[in-house]
């Protein structure tokens, strides 16, 4: 297995095998980062770019270059649940708190948070409905009036 076999894998395995996930979570744009795995034209991968698929994903210098050792560095999992938004987007909120010095305990409810909107973009996404939306096809309040019959008055009756 040669260098970009092997870094294909990585793709696959972090990235679900999506280059264009893949190339943002190493800051490097689709079309130069295609260039590099189809080896167009005179595209060669710079040391940074390497560097940095290192560093994201855990991956080991000596397997991805030379195809010795492990995958991973360190028996460790990687970082691979990066590659899916909606863990990077409960790792940017718990990020952003940690460096401003926020409580675990309020960290982990607003990660708890982003879940619960994932959860419910999801469900409306599929048709379902939450506790504060109306079944589809009820009227709601403000679109359409009551339809109660006006209360009737007794004979003399001149109350409003």
């Amino acid at each position: 297995m040669e260098v970009f076999e092997r870094l294909e894998k990585v793709i696959e395995t972090c990235a679900n095998g999506s280059q264009t996930a893949f190339s943002k979570l190493i800051g490097e744009s689709q079309s130069t980062f295609h260039g590099y795995l189809n080896r167009q034209g005179q595209e060669k991968m710079k040391v940074r770019t390497v560097v940095r698929i290192l560093e994201v994903f855990s991956i080991n210098a000596n397997w991805l270059l030379l195809g010795i050792g492990a995958m991973f560095r360190g028996e460790k999992m990687p970082l691979c649940t990066q590659a899916d938004p909606i863990a990077q987007r409960v790792d940017q909120v718990a990020s952003a708190m940690r460096e401003a010095g926020v409580d675990e305990m309020k960290i982990l409810a607003a990660a708890r948070d982003v879940l619960e909107g994932e959860m419910a973009k999801l469900a409306k996404e599929r048709g379902a409905y939450g506790v504060a939306e109306p079944h589809p096809g009820m009227p709601k309040a403000a679109e359409e009036p009551a339809r109660y019959a006006a209360p009737k008055k007794a004979a003399g009756d001149d109350t409003v």
